[in-house]
């Protein structure tokens, strides 16, 4: 995580986890803590998979070989 004050500059950096297996398009709410950062005006999250998740998440998925034409087409809608 990482915040930034009303200007966009640059704050503070924390590190944390959650205890909750997330699959596409779930929604989870959480709330972070930070002693890092007072009084932030926006802050930035990214969000790290396991390789073992990722790829459990990929053999499970039904494919019908269309996939890469498809993700072409929403490209070019873009």
């Amino acid at each position: 995580m990482n915040y930034y004050d009303r200007k966009g500059d640059f704050m503070a950096e924390d590190n944390g986890s959650i205890s909750k297996t997330l699959y596409p398009g779930e929604k989870y709410n959480f709330t972070f803590w930070s002693s890092n950062a007072k009084y932030p005006n926006t802050a930035s999250l990214r969000l790290d998979f396991s390789d073992n998740m990722v790829l459990k998440i990929i053999k499970e998925q039904t494919y019908t070989g269309k996939e890469f034409q498809e993700y072409l087409k929403r490209q070019k809608s873009k």
